[in-house]
């Protein structure tokens, strides 16, 4: 998974998986089929230990939701301690190239649609409690999730992570609350 989150999907090969995971092209061709197999593994992967658990962490079913919100956005662009650089979203990148394989697809549009339906919950939280009308959850849905998207996109086209932290900011800031 870091492999391909580092490289890119199209400059790691099946040489670069030998190497890391430390088994021979026909024992990775046996489990996976080809490396489009691989990609959908490491994909659902990324969705169970990355995906599902930023969600889970950042917008559970209580707390105030535009908090909430807020600490899902902002957090996704904070640098990683370690290398000091944001590393974006291995489903955006899967999703910004595209894949002619169905089961490729079909995961990330499964992972898009975890944080849709995730970011549309709390919004609707935030409307019951009247911190925002009920008339604009949709509509900051798909506001939110844009914004979400594309702050992942920048993060990986070298932006400072001090500009995507105002980014996430000024994204966060038009949730009122």
């Amino acid at each position: 998974m870091t492999l391909f989150w580092h490289q890119g999907w199209a400059e790691t090969s099946i040489r670069d998986l030998e190497e890391v995971v430390g088994v021979k092209a026909p024992s990775i061709y046996r489990r996976f089929g080809n490396k489009a197999g691989v990609e959908r593994a490491v994909l659902e992967r990324y969705l169970e230990r990355v995906v599902e658990r930023r969600i889970q962490l950042y917008l559970p079913p209580d707390g105030d939701p535009i908090d909430n919100l807020r600490a899902f956005v902002e957090s996704s662009v904070e640098p990683d301690p370690m290398t000091g650089a944001v590393s974006g979203c291995l489903l955006t990148m899967a999703a910004d190239r595209g894949s002619d394989d169905p089961g490729v697809a079909s995961t990330v549009a499964r992972g898009l649609a975890l944080i849709e339906t995730a970011i549309g919950r709390e919004l609707a939280r935030a409307a019951a409690s009247n911190a925002l009308p009920s008339t604009a959850v949709d509509a900051a849905k798909h506001q939110v999730l844009a914004s979400f998207l594309g702050l992942m996109v920048l993060s990986r086209s070298g932006e400072s992570p001090a500009l995507l932290q105002r980014r996430a900011r000024s994204v966060t800031a038009s949730l009122g609350g």
